[in-house]
């Protein structure tokens, strides 16, 4: 019997309106992401691959996109019908997204400690020191210096490496069946790559989670289950 997919895109095709006409960006994209498995979109920039995951959340900026085709279903369940209240419970719940660039996530006022707690604290109605505790633990699993220093520290106070294995840690606290990255290693050095690359095998292997990565970075053909090559918006390839 074949496994029924987690995530299954569908015919998409999709647009951005400007004035009288529509750029057409993506063009007819299908795949699935099965469950406890690693995709990656590996494309140019302008590819179409950062939009695509974009598309899956519905980060997408609703007054100028245009969705002329197709289905992204979730568990079953297409969530282009969803309202953005239903997009909001789903985000970091049971789909959470890893963005190139920490900062975009992480809030430079805050204690990186802090902003992992008050996720777990709302979520799972932990109490603080249980929250602090359980923080502590995965900044170990993601491989993070110093656990304790990291954890009072301020985002500008670590390296990029760290701020982004501090940004997957915020990424999979709530235990979600599906994290999407968008150029993970863009800012990294070789080194730092192959070290969040193995990070996201392990993550995968202790979890059972699943990972859509979309990246120009070739080192995903090395933990990848399945890769999608995209160019112009169109999937050149599937290995």
């Amino acid at each position: 019997m074949n496994q029924a997919a987690l995530l299954s895109v569908k015919n998409l095709s999709l647009g951005f309106k400007s004035r009288n006409t529509t750029n057409a960006v993506l063009h007819d994209i299908s795949f699935d992401v099965l469950a406890n498995e690693i995709v990656g979109i590996v494309g140019e920039s302008g590819s179409g691959k950062s939009v695509t995951n974009l598309a899956v959340l519905g980060l997408l900026p609703q007054k100028s996109v245009d969705i002329s085709s197709g289905e992204i279903l979730f568990e079953g369940a297409d969530l282009l019908n969803y309202s953005t209240q239903e997009l909001q419970e789903i985000r970091g719940n049971a789909i959470s997204m890893i963005f190139q660039e920490p900062m975009s996530s992480l809030n430079p006022s805050m204690r990186c400690g802090k902003q992992v707690t008050e996720i777990l604290q709302r979520h799972k109605k932990l109490s603080a020191q249980e929250a602090k505790t359980e923080t502590l633990n995965l900044f170990e699993q993601v491989k993070l210096p110093r656990p304790a220093s990291v954890f009072k520290a301020y985002p500008h106070k670590i390296s990029g490496g760290q701020k982004q294995r501090v940004a997957i840690a915020r990424a999979v606290i709530t235990r979600p069946v599906l994290l999407m990255a968008d150029e993970p290693t863009g800012n990294l050095d070789r080194e730092n790559s192959q070290i969040l690359l193995k990070l996201m095998v392990d993550l995968k292997a202790k979890f059972q989670q699943s990972f859509l990565i979309a990246t120009h970075d070739q080192s995903i053909l090395e933990i990848a289950d399945r890769v999608l090559h995209l160019k112009d918006g169109k999937i050149e390839r599937k290995n």
